[in-house]
């Protein structure tokens, strides 16, 4: 069997990523951690991303919506980067940390991005047969 719709596995895998994003360390302060969680406006819109793209991996019936409700998710996630990267900065003696949430946000972007890429070329190759038809 091959897998067919590769964007609602790079969505599942995306969606998994931000969620370890939500718990895990952002930048360390002496010897604490500053996690997203402790910031609620850095919390809120990370679970929405979440929520938006779990709920896009289900819109398959509707692709367009699909596309749109990726691009939404990507711009929700690049604000909770730029969010993170404004509390790490103004916080003092703090160390940003590479291994921990700024790489799960990383690659849930490039991942949201590259499934939104795999909806448009189905777009297109649905485009296409319907011109046979």
């Amino acid at each position: 069997m091959v897998l067919q719709r590769w964007q609602s596995l790079l969505l599942f895998v995306a969606v998994i990523l931000m969620a370890c994003f939500n718990f895990s360390s952002l930048a360390t302060v002496g010897n604490a951690e500053l996690v997203p969680t402790d910031y609620v406006f850095l919390w809120v819109p990370a679970a929405a991303a979440v929520l938006l793209m779990f709920i896009d991996i289900f819109m398959y019936k509707n692709l367009k919506l699909q596309m749109k409700v990726a691009v939404v998710s990507v711009l929700v996630m690049l604000a909770v980067g730029i969010s993170a990267g404004v509390v790490v900065s103004r916080t003092e003696g703090a160390e940003f940390a590479w291994t921990g949430a700024p790489l799960f946000l990383i690659c849930a972007v490039v991942l949201t991005i590259f499934a939104r890429y795999c909806m448009g070329k189905d777009y297109k190759l649905l485009r296409s047969v319907d011109r046979l038809r």
